[in-house]
């Protein structure tokens, strides 16, 4: 299966990094790809978030967490995730499922209050983790 950067397609991965004194901590990192109108890929955005040292890595609670929180989103907002996460822009989505742009945008909000966060990159990321 291809997945990842070479597929244009979302990655998370954990990452061991170590602090400047030699302490060792883990991080779980996002990258996602931006396309432009055309639908061409434009770049790729990243981020990352500093994991407990006791806590599962993504693949284990995190992926769990997500989908039920995921689980918990209408047909159409978990529509516009999935777009949100294959790199699509407000615009392109709306394009695509037919819509206008305000409706997709009222869609993105009740999905970012849903998932308790207020930016599309952790909205992507949570995607990610649960599989979209």
């Amino acid at each position: 299966m291809r997945e990842g950067i070479a597929a244009q397609t979302p990655v998370l991965v954990e990452l061991l990094n170590y602090k400047k004194d030699g302490t060792p901590f883990r991080n779980a990192v996002l990258i996602a790809p931006v396309f432009d109108d055309g639908g061409r890929l434009e770049y790729f955005i990243g981020s990352q978030v500093e994991l407990p040292a006791n806590a599962d890595g993504p693949s284990v609670n995190r992926h769990q967490n997500a989908v039920e929180i995921v689980s918990s989103l209408s047909p159409r907002q978990k529509e516009i995730l999935q777009k949100m996460a294959a790199g699509f822009r407000t615009k392109q989505i709306a394009y695509q499922l037919s819509l206008s742009e305000k409706t997709v945008q009222m869609h993105r909000m009740l999905l970012f209050k849903k998932l308790q966060t207020s930016n599309a990159a952790d909205a992507v990321r949570i995607a990610v983790e649960a599989g979209l």
